[in-house]
């Protein structure tokens, strides 16, 4: 009988082996795929939400044809950040004055040059806090000599009303284009 269990033993030992190691494995994947899952849940503070609201993206459509109007000679960039293109040279105010997006900015083809800047308001902008922000970002600008225009969500925008009106203003200041 003795003979019998040490036989049974020495053929069994290797699938043991095989199935513990078989069963570690399946442990790891699934300690894997949790730890996965849950650095993949959210907090509940941050979301993903769209680059450009739909009545941005609608303007952009329509202001992108300024590239095709002027054979190339501008460029449309969306939602830009004025501490991109603005440098704070005194240290009486904080630069977060910078760290507001403007809704659009117009370039030159190889963006070496700052033509005008465009915001689309919306009526989120007749909110006190907007209105103080609007003011501090037309203050920034006049104080930098950058033209800034306005368009109104709550009226048409015209395709070709839009690119008349940029490329007039452009022209005012920049005899060359």
């Amino acid at each position: 009988m003795q003979g019998f269990l040490n036989e049974m033993t020495k053929q069994l030992l290797p699938l043991f082996v095989i199935l513990v190691i078989i069963v570690a494995v399946l442990l790891a994947v699934n300690s894997f795929r949790k730890s996965q899952k849950s650095s993949r849940k959210t907090t509940g503070i941050y979301e993903l939400k769209p680059f450009l609201t739909a009545s941005e993206l609608s303007f952009y459509q329509k202001l992108k044809k300024i590239e095709t109007e002027t054979r190339g000679k501008m460029i449309v960039a969306p939602q830009v950040n004025l501490a991109t293109i603005i440098k704070k040279i005194s240290n009486d105010r904080f630069q977060n004055e910078l760290f507001r997006n403007i809704d659009f900015a117009i370039f030159t083809h190889d963006y070496q040059k700052l033509l005008l800047l465009i915001e689309l308001n919306d009526s989120s902008h007749n909110q006190k806090s907007r209105y103080v922000r609007d003011y501090k970002v037309r203050d920034i600008c006049a104080e930098t000599g950058v033209e800034l225009m306005t368009f109104y969500t709550d009226k048409p925008n015209e395709t070709s009303y839009m690119i008349s009106r940029v490329i007039d203003k452009i022209k005012e200041k920049n005899e060359t284009l």
